[in-house]
């Protein structure tokens, strides 16, 4: 076998140039010069002497023939090319189908303040941001308080510390009957309102230290949302990727003529008093009014209950609601079932509570007729996070019908708030967080 170098040429000054694709015969192939081809299917070009070597084009690589001295030549191995359908001069080597789209460039991420902006420094706010944290989420809490919230300062906290300091109360009373005697069984009210402020500035330090700790920062004002990644502070306006809605609930008052007078008081000033007045009238005899209405008959004060349902806590068991009247009436509470508040007035220097039965007289009312969610949180967005019966709309995750906000605690319906204000915040903060699907379970 014996390997013979050729070039391909025009077979005539004028003709058509061989097809470096198609092929061509071995006649058409001769030693010596070579024609300078720039594409893959070039049909026709110059004279041979007027063809220069364009600028930076390759040489077109030999075509190698193979012999037999013995036989003819059987077999002519040509080069591959590019596809017949080229036709430019420069071939192009990026092919491009027909159907086939550019790829979009990417969109640039956008950045925000924060991951996660929580709304609300109550025990679900609270709970929610510390645990966003662990999850390694930059978090801003908003609180436009101290953190702890109602729950902390004028709710659970302090009721439990007054009713602790009651119960004191009454086992002296009951001393003397175990022949013990006791000079004075008084309260200073003064005293207690200072250990109590005692034991809340403990425990706000404790969730304050835990949010600094977990790299929480904290914000102590007014915030609500403007839009779905924006929010609106005493600071500026400030941006998270997500937001949590914490904001709690607050007292509702009835709207009757006189409710707005000096003396009638809501759940957030009756543990800042620092005197019991002499005769105090609970307007409601839920669970909020029943504590209430024990602790300062034990702290001395001439209590009545009026409560519009035919029951003290009308929401509880039958059971519960009788043993509750048995030790509210043990305790010198004296109740009105069933009875309808028309107004508040004037009754010679002391307020008159008017009802079906008449007009009584006290030194203070407190209005304990229920609690309500506070949506100020809401913003501008109050119109487009749907509620219902004046509660957040959330699914089981606890989002909102917005992706990307959350809600947790007293401020989402009753259905999901079944779980637990703690168990809510910690569902919100970890979808928020890391997209997980924890979800909770209806149990109402």
């Amino acid at each position: 076998m014996q390997e013979y170098l050729f070039e391909p040429i025009a077979s005539t000054p004028y003709a058509k140039t061989l097809s470096r694709q198609a092929g061509a015969p071995l006649s058409a192939f001769k030693p010596g010069k070579r024609p300078y081809l720039t594409g893959a299917d070039i049909t026709s070009c110059a004279k041979p002497e007027e063809m220069a070597p364009p600028e930076n084009i390759p040489p077109i690589p030999p075509i190698i023939m193979h012999t037999d001295p013995v036989r003819e030549p059987q077999t002519l191995v040509m080069p591959t090319a590019p596809p017949a359908a080229q036709t430019s001069v420069i071939f192009d080597p990026v092919v491009q189908t027909k159907n086939e789209k550019p790829e979009a460039p990417a969109r640039p991420k956008v950045r925000y303040d924060f991951d996660i902006a929580v709304i609300g420094g109550g025990p679900a706010g609270y709970t929610a941001a510390v645990r966003a944290a662990e999850l390694g989420a930059k978090v801003i809490l908003f609180e436009k308080d101290e953190v702890g919230g109602t729950d902390l300062y004028r709710g659970r906290i302090p009721m439990k510390v007054y009713t602790k300091t009651a119960d004191r109360l009454r086992q002296i009373r009951d001393a003397e009957k175990r022949g013990v005697t006791v000079p004075a069984e008084t309260i200073d009210l003064k005293s207690s309102l200072a250990g109590k402020d005692k034991v809340v500035a403990a425990l706000s330090d404790d969730m304050t230290g835990r949010l600094r700790d977990a790299g929480v920062i904290v914000l102590n004002t007014r915030a609500a949302l403007k839009n779905e990644h924006e929010i609106i502070s005493g600071v500026g306006v400030l941006s998270a990727e997500k937001v949590i809605l914490c904001g709690g609930c607050q007292p509702v008052v009835p709207l009757l003529p006189g409710m707005n007078r000096r003396g009638v008081i809501t759940s957030d000033k009756i543990f800042t008093l620092r005197e019991a007045p002499k005769r105090l009238i609970v307007f409601g005899g839920g669970s909020i009014g029943c504590s209430v209405a024990e602790i300062f008959a034990a702290f001395g004060s001439k209590v009545v209950v009026i409560e519009k349902q035919p029951r003290m806590l009308p929401g509880a068991d039958l059971e519960i609601s009788k043993e509750t009247s048995k030790r509210l009436f043990a305790s010198g509470v004296r109740l009105f079932p069933g009875v309808s508040v028309l107004g508040v007035t004037d009754a010679r220097g002391c307020l008159g509570i008017e009802t079906e039965r008449g007009c009584i007289e006290c030194d203070m009312l407190f209005a304990a007729t229920g609690r309500i969610p506070n949506l100020l949180s809401l913003g501008f967005m109050a119109g487009q996070i749907a509620c219902e019966d004046g509660a957040i709309m959330v699914n089981d995750a606890m989002e909102t019908g917005i992706p990307g906000i959350y809600a947790a605690g007293d401020i989402i319906i009753p259905s999901k708030r079944a779980a637990g204000v703690i168990e809510t915040a910690k569902i919100a903060a970890e979808n928020a967080a890391n997209g997980a699907t924890r979800q909770t379970v209806n149990l109402v």
